[in-house]
């Protein structure tokens, strides 16, 4: 019988599962295993950790597995995607032809969300602004729909796009404390800009 591990691996917990073919035989969490933000010592205890209890649980052992699938933070660098393969390979015995997949967080999520499937996400705020601006049409700048500027949509989306991967990196890379610093400094700033206006 075959059996599967599927790992999701945050920044601040490590879920694992382990399958056959039809049945979830055990589950398992731990800490983060995000070698950005705990370093690779970190992230291979809360692995290791994760591994065996669910092997434990289910009275598999690790040779025994087919195929390893871990969606983790930063997997999108190929450094990071090396590290994580090579800490999962540390728990397989030499010679077994398990096969382990490392890919983004962000990839584990879409699969979950839309499945094999194609997906759009955030799709229902912008049809809300098209909708609640199409009465005011005729007072809107040209290039607009609704209240979506379609000159923005079509310079922001792609720079969007772009950098996203990389400002999810540096969020995981800084302290969550300079980060909610960061983020309460930005709304206070807004809610003063608020206040001035109203003057």
């Amino acid at each position: 019988m075959a059996y599967y591990l599927g790992i999701d691996g945050g920044g601040t917990k490590t879920r694992c599962v382990l399958a056959d073919e039809a049945t979830v035989l055990a589950t398992a969490m731990t800490g983060g295993c995000s070698v950005i933000r705990h370093g690779e010592q970190r992230a291979r205890e809360a692995l290791h950790a994760a591994v065996r209890q669910v092997c434990a649980t289910a009275g598999v052992s690790a040779d025994r597995i087919s195929s390893i699938c871990i969606g983790v933070t930063g997997a999108a660098r190929p450094e990071i995607a090396a590290k994580i393969r090579g800490i999962l390979t540390e728990l397989i015995p030499e010679g077994t032809p398990t096969r382990i997949e490392v890919v983004g967080d962000n990839v584990i999520a879409l699969e979950a969300a839309f499945g094999a499937g194609p997906g759009v996400i955030a799709i229902a705020g912008t049809i809300g602004y098209i909708a609640a601006g199409l009465p005011h049409q005729a007072l809107l700048p040209p290039m607009s729909l609704g209240f979506v500027s379609l000159t923005g949509v079509a310079v922001i989306a792609p720079i969007s796009s772009w950098a996203a991967p990389w400002g999810a990196l540096l969020a995981h890379a800084l302290p969550r404390r300079w980060l909610e610093i960061a983020l309460g400094a930005f709304l206070l700033l807004v809610a003063v800009r608020f206040v001035a206006s109203l003057a």
